[in-house]
This record gives structure tokens, sequence and C-alpha cells, in this order.
């Protein structure tokens, strides 16, 4: 049953050359959004939750504005409980797969996991977090601010971090 959803695109990000070139996010994948020193993912992750094409659960830091434009979509699901380690996060996206039926996660900001940074390459939290979407059938997709203050954000400002080998990446 994962294999036949992993095919099948379950959001769009409302930008039609982006969407019609890579299909949308997918069950079983990680799509991460990059964002530059100082700009939010958000900007895009609020679009993306917006235009899900199924359920939602929507993890975010604290009751922002943007969020309670997101309350009123009636398959978006808000978890605004605050931070959190990887075990609260994948319990509370099995049991709203199971109860909700969500098809898809978004993590507004990556640092809501303790331990997004890891020192060793076999780290098994790091190995938790990349089998978490094909391991649940979820896409997931989560937004990570690059640290360094640049004109643009690289694809390496993700080295270290429990999401460095995402199946999409976005550059905002």
């Amino acid at each position: 049953m994962i294999a036949a959803m992993k095919d099948e695109p379950i959001y769009t990000t409302g930008l039609r050359d982006l969407d019609r070139m890579f299909g949308g996010a997918r069950c079983g994948e990680l799509t991460v959004v990059l964002s530059a020193h100082g700009q939010s993912p958000s900007r895009l992750l609020v679009p993306i939750a917006q235009y899900a094409g199924a359920p939602t659960l929507v993890f975010t830091s604290a009751e922002a504005e943007v969020t309670r434009d997101l309350r009123r979509h009636p398959d978006l699901y808000i978890d605004s409980s605050g931070h959190r380690d990887f075990g609260t996060i994948a319990r509370r996206t099995r049991d709203a797969r199971n109860v909700l039926g969500i098809r898809g996660i978004v993590i507004e900001d990556l640092h809501l996991i303790r331990g997004v940074r890891y020192n060793d390459v076999r780290s098994r939290l790091r190995r938790m977090f990349s089998e978490f979407p094909a391991k649940l059938g979820v896409a997931v997709i989560v937004g990570w601010m690059s640290e360094y203050e640049q004109d643009r954000p690289r694809w390496s400002d993700l080295y270290g971090t429990i999401a460095e080998d995402p199946d999409l990446l976005i550059l905002m």
C-alpha cells in the first residue's frame, strides 16, 4: 500500500512551474524548504499546507497569525505545543494518521525537534528521521532557515542536520 501511495502527489505548492516539474510532495518522502538567514520558510510552508490535497498535520512553535489562518481549513490539524523530541512527533503523526487519516505533515521549523544537529553520520536520530516518511507512509515537509548570513541558501546549510539528505530540496 505504501508503494502505491509513494507515487501519488499529495501536495501542491501553489507554484505551477514547480508543481509541474516535481509533481508535489509524495508519501514516503522528505521535502525540505530551505530559506536564507533572516527569512522564514513559513512564507512557503503555509501555502503548501493550504494547498494540500489531503489531511495534514502541521507542527508549529507557537500560535502565530498564519497558524490562525490555517485553522480555517477543515483538513489541517495544528499542533502548536512547542519543542519536542522526535519520538513525540513520530507518535503524534502515527496517531493522527490512524485516527484522522493524515497523509502529510508540515514541520514549520526543524529546530522544533530536539537534537536537530548531530555529530556522527551514523547518528541514531538521523537514521530514524530519514526513515520516518517511508515507515509511516506520509509526506514530510520541513522548514529550515540557514544559520549562515549569506545572500542565498545552499544545500550545504543542511550539513550536520538530521535532514541533510532530503528527497526534494526547495531553496527560497
